[in-house]
């Protein structure tokens, strides 16, 4: 891709504003793929995992599934979801 030059032109070269990249596309595809294919084995190996690693685990994906709050919702966000953990593992 060229890039600007000493006289601070405009851009030349590349893709155009707002086409996607192929190769993050067809990455994303791929691990999806993956995952699918595979849940029965990735749900085997959460269940020989302790519970604080699972429940770690279990943090870090709820981040993909629950939208992102405002920050003064997170505070009730964040106790909603210990009151959840708490009630899967007693």
């Amino acid at each position: 891709m060229a890039t600007r030059g000493k006289s601070g032109g405009n851009k030349t070269g590349g893709r155009t504003a707002g086409t996607p990249n192929k190769i993050t596309s067809d990455l994303r595809t791929w691990i999806s793929e993956l995952i699918d294919d595979n849940r029965e084995q990735i749900v085997e190996d959460l269940k020989d995992l302790e519970p604080q690693q699972r429940v770690a685990i279990f943090e870090k994906l709820l981040q993909y599934v629950i939208p992102k709050r405002q920050q003064q919702e997170q505070a009730e966000a964040e106790k909603t979801k210990s009151e959840f953990i708490k009630r899967m593992f007693n």
